[in-house]
């Protein structure tokens, strides 16, 4: 009984993700692909990763889960931070760069991507030439070793990352962003990772992911 429990979930998980996606495709040649050159990297990107997907690539070298944001999150979640032209976005964790991509074409923002699997950024960086984009870059490092300095928008989702290491990048964040920047979690706020008076939770909105729904918190350096 429990097998077939296990089972029986498993199959309402995919299809319940599957049904996800192809509504998120039908928004996506309504609301993103008239933007034809985006339209056009963003199907180079998926068919560069049709043999073996980022999943897959994820979980045999880093032994993680892999995960991205929808479209529709990611507009969402700049429209709550307010993200302009005139923003430096970072992503922490950026996976093979969709997001990225994304950000810089609907966004018109400076956003750097951070990613630790060089096979990612180096795919991510050849569609940047080959459709040259100018307001994106991807580096290939430790993101608890990134230099933030620079950022006033941040952007993490990483359901790997345990509570010492939220501890650690909280501390970060804090230690380096400048008064006014903002910070976008999911899940949870950052600042239930620091005692930083420095980090304030202004926003908690509602996003959607394939797995279901959840909250992310808009998170500001006030000093």
């Amino acid at each position: 009984m429990d097998e077939g429990t296990s089972f029986w979930q498993l199959f309402w998980m995919s299809f319940r993700a599957r049904m996800f996606w192809l509504k998120e495709y039908l928004i996506y040649f309504v609301k993103y692909y008239p933007k034809f050159w985006f339209a056009r990297l963003d199907f180079d990107l998926i068919f560069s990763y049709f043999w073996k997907s980022p999943y897959r690539i994820a979980k045999e070298l880093s032994l993680e889960p892999y995960g991205e944001t929808p479209f529709t999150t990611l507009e969402k979640i700049c429209k709550a931070a307010a993200v302009t032209k005139n923003d430096r976005m970072y992503e922490l964790g950026c996976g093979r760069g969709r997001s990225v991509f994304w950000l810089a074409a609907f966004t018109q923002a400076q956003v750097i991507g951070i990613e630790l699997l060089p096979i990612f950024v180096k795919r991510a960086k050849a569609l940047q030439e080959k459709f040259k984009i100018s307001n994106c870059k991807f580096v290939c490092e430790d993101l608890f070793r990134s230099d933030l300095k620079d950022a006033t928008v941040v952007y993490f989702y990483n359901p790997a990352l345990g509570d010492a290491d939220l501890k650690i990048l909280a501390e970060k964040l804090a230690k380096e962003l400048k008064k006014g920047s903002r910070i976008v979690s999911i899940s949870f706020p950052i600042t239930d990772y620091t005692l930083d008076t420095r980090l304030k939770t202004v926003k908690e909105f509602d996003v959607k992911f394939p797995w279901g729904k959840t909250s992310a918190y808009l998170t500001q350096v006030i000093a």
